[in-house]
C-alpha cells in the first residue's frame, strides 16, 4: 500500500524526495572524502582504508560500497577532487588579475610566476592534498588499476594545460623563446613539486630555505627558456604587487 501511496504522489513531490536522497548521498560522500584525506594527512595514503573509514564514521562498512566500490575508487575519487581544487583556484587566482599592462614580457611572466604561486600555496595550505597530487605526478598506477588510473591521468593533464596557458602567452609576448608549452608546463609543475618535497630537509638541517630554493628554481627554467633575468626579477615584483 505504501508503494502504491508514492507511486501515487504528484511529481513534484517525488521530484523533492529524489532531491532530498541525492543531498544526503553528497553529504555523505563529502565526509567521506574528509575523513580519507585526514588520514592520508595524519598517517598517509596506505592509512586510508574503506574499513578504516568505517570505524571513523561509526558506520558498516557494507554501506560506503555504496559510494566507493573499493579503496582504488576511493583513492581516484581523492585523486580527482585534488585536480578540481587546484584547478579552482587556479582560475579564481587568474579572474582576479588585473589585464595586461606596461611591458608585456614582464607581464606574461609574472602570469607564469603567479601559477607556480598558486601550486605553492596548495602545498602549504593542503599537506594531505599535496601528497595526493605528488602520487599523480609519480605514478597513478601503483595503486589504481588501468581504467581508473587513466581517469586521473586525463585530469591531470586537463589541469597541466592550464598550466601551459601562461607559458603561450609568454613566448607570444616574446619574453621566451619558441617551445613546448605543455613540456614546459609539466617540468615547471614537477619541479616546484620536487623543491616543495624538500621541506623536512629544510627543518632538520636548518640550512635551506625551500621559499628561496622555489624562487631560484623557478627563475632559473625561465631564464633557461629564454627569459631576460631582469625580466624575470620585474615579473617577481610584479607578481607579488598583485598579491597585496
Amino acid at each position: 500500500m505504501r508503494a502504491v501511496m508514492d507511486e501515487l504522489q504528484p511529481a513534484e513531490a517525488v521530484k523533492t524526495a529524489e532531491t532530498r536522497w541525492e543531498r544526503r548521498r553528497r553529504r555523505r560522500t563529502e565526509e567521506i572524502i574528509e575523513v580519507a584525506m585526514r588520514l592520508v594527512r595524519e598517517d598517509g595514503l596506505e592509512a586510508c582504508s574503506l574499513h578504516r573509514i568505517s570505524r571513523e564514521l561509526d558506520v558498516a562498512v557494507a554501506g560506503l560500497y555504496r559510494y566507493f566500490p573499493s579503496k582504488a575508487a576511493l583513492i581516484a575519487a581523492l585523486e580527482l577532487r585534488v585536480i578540481s581544487e587546484i584547478s579552482g583556484n587556479l582560475d579564481r587566482r587568474r579572474q582576479a588579475l588585473p589585464p595586461a599592462q606596461g611591458d608585456l614580457g614582464v607581464d606574461a611572466l609574472a602570469r607564469v610566476i603567479v601559477t607556480g604561486q598558486v601550486y605553492r600555496s596548495y602545498a602549504v595550505d593542503a599537506p594531505s592534498r599535496f601528497i595526493l597530487i605528488s602520487q599523480i605526478m609519480a605514478d597513478p598506477n601503483v595503486l589504481l588499476p588501468d581504467e581508473l588510473g587513466q581517469t586521473v591521468v586525463e585530469g591531470m593533464m586537463t589541469l597541466l594545460a592550464r598550466v601551459a596557458e601562461p607559458f603561450h602567452g609568454a613566448v607570444s609576448a616574446r619574453a621566451l623563446w619558441d617551445g613546448a608549452s605543455l613540456v614546459r608546463a609539466v617540468l615547471f609543475w614537477n619541479a616546484i613539486r620536487a623543491v616543495l618535497q624538500m621541506k623536512k630537509l629544510e627543518v632538520h638541517s636548518g640550512l635551506l630555505d625551500s621559499r628561496q630554493l622555489y624562487e631560484s628554481m623557478v627563475s632559473t627554467l625561465l631564464v633557461g627558456w629564454g627569459a631576460d633575468p631582469a625580466d624575470v626579477a620585474a615579473a617577481w615584483s610584479l607578481a607579488e604587487s598583485w598579491s597585496s
